[in-house]
């Protein structure tokens, strides 16, 4: 059986070999964008593109590299996270210096009037609205609509007015245990998700959503009524629903 797996591995390694770069940067660009719709079916096309092109490119360019090469890699394995973010900050940063200026509708301002974006997906991660959470999860409308009402699933608006659900409340097509419990402490569901999402103290800089995504609701309920005791949730910056 050993000897049978190391054939199949031997036998994907010469087919990867066979492959041009150029083949090999766009199988992986095809395999990466079904990933990413899988894991955000909202994702805009032109980050997709984006970032499954990125994401062939380099992988095809790195496995073309001479064994000499590619046996320095682990010399800067530990530095792979802070040159990730450090080449996508410097891309956003290109991408949104060249693109159209938001057009007013879009535009609130933070505390200090600087001007800055304001829609639910800048701040809450993924959201998706009701048809595609039907379409792609098979949560019924009504549903949907039955949560939102009763505080049960957190919702918000968009700048059309209408709901959109962060996608990573949602624990196998429920809202995750806990949701209803801290809508009910902070008052509001948006009010609720910004806390949810945002770095905790008590939590080591995690955010409390995890704790509720994992099965741990009772910690981050506690920390919330601790949290609604001392002071009111300060509002993030741009983080308002138009």
């Amino acid at each position: 059986m050993a000897f049978q797996s190391r054939r199949h591995l031997s036998r994907q390694g010469n087919v990867a070999k066979r492959l041009s770069q150029a083949d090999l940067r766009d199988s992986i660009a095809r395999q990466i964008e079904s990933i990413l719709v899988g894991h955000d079916p909202t994702i805009r096309k032109p980050a997709l593109l984006a970032a499954s092109r990125l994401a062939g490119s380099i992988a095809a360019s790195i496995a073309v590299q001479t064994q000499i090469v590619q046996r320095a890699f682990p010399a800067i394995v530990d530095r792979l996270d802070d040159l990730s973010d450090n080449f996508v900050a410097s891309l956003v940063g290109e991408a949104i210096g060249k693109s159209e200026p938001p057009t007013q509708a879009h535009i609130a301002s933070t505390s200090d009037g600087e001007a800055t974006l304001a829609l639910p997906d800048d701040w809450a991660g993924p959201v998706a609205g009701p048809t595609i959470l039907e379409r792609r999860y098979g949560m019924a409308r009504s549903t949907l609509f039955r949560w939102m009402k009763r505080g049960e699933a957190v919702s918000l608006r968009t700048s059309g007015n209408r709901p959109v659900f962060p996608l990573k409340q949602f624990v196998d097509g429920r809202p995750a245990d806990g949701i209803p419990e801290l809508v009910a402490i902070f008052g509001d569901a948006r009010r609720a998700w910004l806390w949810l999402v945002s770095p905790c103290a008590e939590l080591h800089g995690n955010h409390p959503i995890d704790e509720l995504v994992e099965g741990r609701p009772a910690r981050a309920i506690e920390i919330a009524r601790q949290t609604t005791k001392e002071a009111p949730p300060a509002e993030a910056s741009g983080a308002t629903d138009r």
